[in-house]
């Protein structure tokens, strides 16, 4: 793929331009996307650093406007609370075609060794660089366990042979990108790409979560999900989508509940330095990210079911995890906040529960 990788001091030169300009040709399209990427990016900083789409002819000013916007003081101070150490010196600036074919996600799971959450998008992906909330698109996700597709999310007629092959086409992207020795072993990963006319092509690789391995073997997650019954649509099961490891007894927190991500500021402002479960309504699940969407106390992300690991999903996954905490993504049980004053939320990586609980 004709991508150009740059730092903030660098220009764009006159040859990296025109292979932009054949990218550009090839992929049938006058737009390119330019993307800002720290190596902060890991503590929580998903959709802080900023994008950019636009057309090819005004690169250089897409550059200088996103350059511009690396350097918010509030994007320091979001680092800094998510004891991350941003430098908006050591930002790199990528420009690639804009790829308007479907949009893949690869994320492997940080507590079950083997499991790889792949995620799908078609359709209007255009409002932010392909990370696909728009309403206009569709979304497929696949649970593979080592090479086997294990667990579906949406409705059967999604599931054609060809979805099921992009899917593996991010899975054996993935595959390439650990074997190539250039990420620690410590860090799950999460892997974006695109798909153009029978081929596949990597956009950019992220630290998801640090590994904590729950030990459970291939045979014992099989053996969870059915395998004999064949690949599962989602009927109200969980799949795969559930992450992070408590102790047995679990985490007892009061539950914070809101349609919209601003709704744990009250919670924070009343009861400052209190960690507590959030659990988000669907609203809040669509809605872009901002800035102040830093819910710094959270130690359990308990949403709707909504299983893609979208920018807000993951955003919000990440913030609990790197504090020893656990997001559940598509777990039934998170019904029992509704109405709950506290829960309890118990995972070993594989089980997972919510239940709701007096008060300590």
């Amino acid at each position: 793929m004709s991508s150009v990788s740059f730092g903030m001091r660098r220009r764009l030169q006159a040859g990296e331009k025109h292979a932009l300009a054949l990218g550009c040709e090839f992929f049938e399209t006058d737009e390119v996307i330019v993307r800002t990427s720290d190596r902060d990016d890991f503590w929580g900083l998903v959709d802080a650093l900023p994008t950019k789409i636009g057309k090819l002819t005004d690169v250089d000013e897409l550059v200088k406007e996103v350059r511009e916007k690396c350097r918010d003081p509030r994007i320091v101070d979001y680092s800094r609370k998510e004891r991350g150490f941003y430098d908006p010196k050591r930002v790199t600036t990528s420009v690639a075609p804009l790829i308007k074919g479907p949009r893949g996600l690869v994320t492997e799971h940080p507590n079950l060794p083997g499991v790889t959450c792949v995620d799908l998008v078609y359709g209007d992906t255009e409002g932010h660089g392909g990370d696909a909330h728009s309403s206009e698109a569709s979304h497929v996700s696949v649970d593979f366990l080592d090479d086997s597709p294990l667990y579906v999310y949406g409705e059967a007629k999604d599931l054609s042979k060809e979805v099921l092959n992009q899917a593996r086409d991010g899975l054996a992207m993935s595959r390439l990108v650990r074997g190539s020795d250039s990420y620690s072993d410590s860090v799950a990963l999460q892997a974006e790409y695109g798909l153009w006319k029978g081929y596949s092509f990597l956009f950019q690789v992220k630290g998801f979560a640090y590994r904590r391995d729950t030990k459970r073997s291939s045979e014992e997650i099989r053996e969870v999900f059915d395998r004999e019954e064949g690949m599962k649509i989602e009927t109200g099961r969980r799949g795969f989508r559930n992450f992070g490891i408590t102790k047995e007894e679990g985490l007892v927190l009061p539950c914070v509940r809101g349609e919209h991500r601003q709704a744990f500021r009250s919670f924070e402002e009343k009861r400052p330095g209190v960690p507590y479960a959030f659990h988000l309504g669907l609203d809040g699940l669509t809605a872009p990210l901002r800035i102040e969407d830093l819910p710094e106390r959270m130690r359990a992300y308990l949403p709707m079911p909504k299983p893609p690991l979208s920018h807000q999903n993951t955003r919000l996954a990440q913030s609990c995890l790197k504090k020893g905490g656990v997001a559940f993504l598509n777990n039934p049980s998170v019904m029992e906040c509704d109405g709950a004053d506290y829960v309890r939320v118990v995972s070993d990586g594989l089980h997972s529960s919510v239940e709701r609980v007096m008060a300590p």
